[in-house]
């Protein structure tokens, strides 16, 4: 995993790497389980593509995570759709 710092513009990878592990922490197991059977490299790309840039801002991934549900991990539609409500758009 990369290192995700708090200046912006980051990479894309970066972006990412800061999302996959905070949702892997805040919903545990059921974030991991969304993925089984699914190989790494597409969930990956698949997220990339979706979130385009806005995983090179920190400001709205951070609204993004903090507008979280907290029933269940939104799928890549339903995070795309959190960050476009960002105020930093």
């Amino acid at each position: 995993m990369s290192n995700f710092l708090i200046v912006d513009p980051v990479k894309a990878e970066d972006g990412l790497d800061y999302v996959f592990a905070y949702m892997s922490a805040a919903y545990g197991n059921q974030f991991v389980r969304i993925f089984e059977g699914v190989s790494t490299d597409m969930v990956r790309m698949v997220w990339q593509k979706e979130l385009g840039t806005y995983l090179q801002s920190k400001a709205v991934l951070d609204y993004a995570l903090s507008n979280l549900p907290t029933d269940w991990p939104p799928s890549v539609f339903k995070f795309r759709d959190i960050c476009k409500k960002s105020p930093d758009v």
